[in-house]
């Protein structure tokens, strides 16, 4: 399909929306990611210039891409970080052909990506096949613009290519542009042009096969430039206080993203330390939130002034879930101001009712003022209050470096804060989170003993959690086999990109607390407060970061990324602890409330020892809330807690109120044998896994260099006394049910 004029401005190009994504979430080095769709062994050799060519897209292409365009291009660039990770043996458990399969599962969407672009110049040298017509404009905007080529000489190669045009070097004494193609096959040319001469003007192309000295194919092309008008917003909370947010501008009707002016740049203090090329457009980052707000955002500061090209845009500001989305359509004439203050609308306070809203994993570098602000910046957009700033670290560095750790190293602004941790070990037996930290608790002589750093953490005050809980993989449940039943563990992370309970309800069903968090793992997962945990402080406690650790230390938590839950056993909160010395009836109360037709729920379940007792569901799209009032017995004990689904798809869970009858635990009888078997199985991976690399290094077959391997046989030793505690805890609970069983059937 040929461009024409009125389709386009600047080098919009428009990306046919030919491949459905689905998140995948990112987490850090270490973890295999699935080569999807299948490829069986079907790999092929590389495509030249495929790399420059989707990273040049991600970082210029921001007027080019619509958020489910910027999605397709992130998948062929994770494909090439996991292909380069794999190569260099940053994966274990990988083969070269897992990176074969990943290079090439971006090769193809990168060439189905390209070739589905409804304006892609393509000029075919093949017998009879029609020609670009090089008298049609093609409108681009006055400063820079890119232009995607495609030119065929016959069946063979593909290659892709970059170059940088300055049109200042180009016709008269200079020549003209020269574009070197395959011989026989398919080249594609992404132009980065500037210098761009005002008005319509058309230049020469001469095409050369690669080995020839002499242009093989003429063709020209015209260029019309097309002047700015100027955009300004301003931005206010409903105190009437100018304020940060996340910030999508995309063209009408075509959805091209355009990167707003004062965007904070995440890629020193985050994205670019990863080394993954997975970010962008520009200096956007995804937001994998539910339903149609998902897609590319900026960071925001403040309200900016920009240039933009005449037409009409769509603005979508997000705030947080604790706020109405802004969605607002402007025209753009040329020459001429558009001006626009929007005023956010809160529909809920949760601060206001002493709940206050913290992320437990963001990554980020925290070494000056400049890197608070970015940080600040980023937390202050999506509303969170406590953001922890986690120094990330493997078996033989750490990353992201903080310039200290305890309370004078916090940073303020208002009621939000940043708090610097840590997440390390990152070991296979699990990923670690430290927070409130007053110093690293880190040492890789005891790298795999994580009772030794959850020690370490308590000692200084600080909350030691188990992070990926919900997302599972990376042996986390491993570290919950082992540490749960000393009942060490603060916290949970049961939500990341998602909510996951797979891994939450088994360790809960054995009669041990666990306190529900959630994090989203900035920048490898998603982005800061794209999940959250709320923390109850008390409606008349004043917040401080301190108090907040406090409420997480009680379990007083839900975790969200969009619904809110009021949940209550009489006075109880979540975290509390009601103890009964007979069975009698408990009042519960649960409320759940969002936004209509986005968040507010769809679904309230109340689940008891894993099963639902109570649900309620809702078609009505305007219904903002719903509620339960039941009468439950205590039995001989229980955990009970609350989950809520929104219309979107969004969720929302609560850590449980917790029913202890005298005499008995508060776990699930019916499925403790099977648990227990499954945490035998965990503790038995763990034995073998050590021991293997334990006798691999006395045979010295372990590289000096390979640090993970190395250190795992080293432990191993401490690492099976550890296991063998575990076993026991979990026999002696086994005899503790069949004692409770005993009993109940009595007192029954």
């Amino acid at each position: 399909m040929k461009r024409t004029s009125s389709e386009l401005w600047g080098a919009g190009l428009f990306f046919l929306s030919i491949i459905i994504l689905t998140q995948v979430g990112w987490t850090h080095s270490g973890q295999k990611l699935e080569v999807s769709p299948s490829l069986g062994n079907a790999a092929k050799p590389p495509i030249p210039g495929a790399d420059e060519f989707a990273q040049e897209l991600s970082d210029l292409a921001l007027h080019l891409l619509n958020d489910e365009q910027a999605e397709i291009l992130n998948r062929v660039l994770k494909h090439l970080t996991q292909s380069e990770q794999v190569r260099k043996g940053e994966v274990q458990d990988t083969s070269p052909l897992d990176a074969d399969l990943n290079r090439t599962m971006a090769d193809q969407l990168l060439i189905s990506l390209t070739n589905g672009i409804s304006d892609l110049i393509e000029f075919d040298f093949r017998q009879g096949v029609p020609k670009f017509d090089a008298s049609t404009p093609i409108e681009i905007p006055e400063q820079s613009s890119l232009i995607l080529l495609k030119v065929v000489t016959g069946e063979g190669d593909i290659q892709f290519r970059t170059k940088e045009v300055i049109f200042t070097f180009i016709g008269d004494n200079q020549g003209p542009l020269s574009l070197p193609i395959q011989k026989l096959g398919t080249t594609y040319y992404l132009l980065k042009l500037s210098e761009i001469p005002r008005g319509t003007n058309t230049f020469i192309l001469d095409f050369r096969n690669e080995e020839d000295e002499k242009p093989s194919y003429w063709h020209g092309i015209t260029l019309r430039t097309q002047p700015f008008g100027q955009f300004a917003l301003e931005v206010v909370d409903e105190k009437g206080e100018e304020t940060p947010f996340l910030l999508r501008i995309s063209a009408k009707p075509t959805g091209r993203l355009w990167e707003p002016a004062s965007a904070v740049d995440l890629g020193p203090i985050m994205t670019k330390i990863t080394g993954m090329k997975i970010y962008g457009p520009g200096k956007g980052i995804t937001y994998y939130l539910p339903g149609n707000l998902r897609g590319p955002y900026w960071v925001m500061p403040h309200g900016f002034e920009m240039g933009l090209p005449p037409g009409k845009w769509d603005l979508l500001i997000y705030h947080g879930p604790e706020y109405h989305p802004v969605r607002e359509t402007i025209e753009v004439k040329e020459g001429e101001w558009t001006r626009k203050k929007i005023t956010l609308d809160r529909w809920i306070d949760m601060a206001e009712k002493g709940w206050y809203s913290g992320d437990d994993h963001v990554h980020a570098r925290l070494l000056s003022s400049e890197d608070a602000e970015s940080i600040l910046a980023f937390a202050e957009a999506a509303d969170i209050q406590v953001a922890n700033i986690l120094e990330m670290g493997n078996e033989r560095r750490t990353w992201y470096p903080q310039r200290g750790f305890g309370p004078d190293f916090r940073v303020h602004d208002g009621d939000t804060v940043l708090v610097p941790g840590q997440e390390d070990p990152r070991s296979y037996f699990g990923h670690i989170i430290g927070m409130n930290l007053k110093s690293m608790a880190r040492d890789t002589s005891k790298y795999f003993l994580n009772d030794w750093v959850a020690e370490a953490i308590h000692e200084q005050g600080g909350l030691y959690g188990h992070t990926h809980v919900g997302q599972g993989g990376l042996g986390i449940l491993r570290a919950m086999s082992v540490l749960v039943p000393y009942e060490v563990t603060d916290f949970n992370s049961i939500m990341q990109s998602a909510l996951g309970t797979e891994r939450y309800y088994p360790f809960l069903n054995l009669g041990f607390k666990m306190t529900a968090s959630a994090g989203s793992d900035t920048p490898y997962g998603g982005a800061v407060g794209v999940v959250r945990v709320f923390a109850y402080l008390g409606e008349d406690e004043p917040f401080s970061a301190d108090a907040w650790f406090n409420a997480i230390k009680r379990g007083r938590t839900f975790v969200t990324n969009g619904p809110m839950i009021d949940f209550r056993i009489g006075e109880a909160f979540p975290g509390d602890e009601i103890e009964v010395k007979e069975n009698r009836p408990l009042k519960l109360h649960a409320k759940a409330s969002g936004i209509p037709h986005l968040s507010a729920p769809l679904s309230l379940q109340v689940i008891q020892g894993g099963e639902v007792i109570k649900e309620l569901k809702s078609t009505d799209a305007n219904q903002g809330s719903m509620e339960i009032e039941l009468e439950i017995e205590s039995g001989f004990g229980s955990w009970v807690a609350v989950q809520a689904t929104g219309l979107d798809g969004s969720q929302a869970h609560t850590t449980p109120i917790y029913i202890r009858r005298e005499g008995y635990r508060f776990w699930n009888m019916d499925r403790v044998p099977e648990v227990i078997e499954a945490r035998y199985k965990d503790l038995d991976e763990m034995d073998q896994y050590v021991t293997e690399n334990e006798d691999l290094l006395m045979q010295k077959k372990i590289p000096h260099l390979d640090h993970f391997r190395r250190f795992a046989g080293e432990q191993a030793g401490e690492v099976r006394k550890r296991t063998k505690a575990a076993r026991d805890q979990y026999k002696r609970l086994l005899n503790i049910h069949q004692e409770e069983l005993q009993k109940r059937n009595s007192d029954n």
